[in-house]
This record gives structure tokens, sequence and C-alpha cells, in this order.
């Protein structure tokens, strides 16, 4: 039986010839419905709402920051012969600098950005650093390290 809509919990798999692997719906008809099982989750329940949020924070900061090509803000080092992945550590080490400054002094002279938004940034810094990373090692089929 053909739906026309996806109701919450449930997946679209199309088994057409031309379509195949593709989620959603095809007007051939070779579309299978089924129930996705809901994944358990081991840890703390307020990690999977941090990654929610820090979902929403890299949306939100990638609109102001680039275009047609979501992560172009953080390749423009490459212009200078530094690898983007290389580019994200330097970033890194800078956010760790303020939170240790903030380690030690107890308090931040720019009010605007809290410990807790130091924390996040570097959370997706570290998983943009990852993402490039893994570009970069399947663009050079090699150890990104050594690039």
């Amino acid at each position: 039986m053909k739906k026309d809509v996806c109701v919450f919990n449930e997946e679209i798999q199309c088994f057409h010839p031309r379509q195949r692997g593709t989620i959603g719906c095809c007007s051939w008809g070779w579309c299978i419905y089924y129930k996705v099982p809901e994944k358990k989750y081991h840890g703390h329940p307020m990690f999977y709402q941090i990654i929610d949020e820090l979902k929403d924070l890299h949306s939100r900061k990638n609109a102001d920051y680039a275009d047609e090509e979501p992560l172009r803000n953080l390749r423009m080092c490459e212009a200078g012969g530094i690898a983007a992945w290389k580019g994200i550590v330097i970033r890194l080490t800078d956010k760790i600098s303020r939170l240790l400054t903030f380690v030690k002094k107890e308090s931040y002279e720019v009010k605007d950005e809290s410990v807790e938004d130091t924390l996040r940034d570097l959370a997706v810094y570290a998983v943009l650093g990852i993402i490039l990373y893994r570009e970069r090692a399947s663009l050079t089929h090699d150890n990104p390290a050594k690039n």
C-alpha cells in the first residue's frame, strides 16, 4: 500500500533500478515503507541534547560565514599553503588558550561569550576538523598528516 507522506519513525526506500538506494517516494511504485527501529543510546541524556544544540549552532553560524560552499571560510587558509584541517587546529588552540585564561582569571573580559560558548565552539571545530581531515585523506589517498 502506497502512502503519500512519511510518518514519524518511518523511512521510504526506493528499489527501482534507476532510483535504488534513494530515500523518497518515486512514481513507479517501487518504494517500500518500513519501520525504523528506535535506537537506544547509552550515556548521559544531556549529551544528546547538547549534540542537537551544536547542530543548530553550526547551521546558524554557517549561514553567516559561508554561501554555496559550507566550509569556504575554513578553507581560506589553503590559499596560504596551510591545509584546512590544520587551520582548524589553530582555531582550536585559540579557543583552548581563551579557556585556559578563564580558568586562571575565572572571568572573561568580553562578556558576549561564556565558557559554554567557548566549549561549544571547541566541539564544533573538532567535528569540522574531522570532516576536513577525512576530505584531505580521500583526496590525497594518503595520510593527511603528511600533507
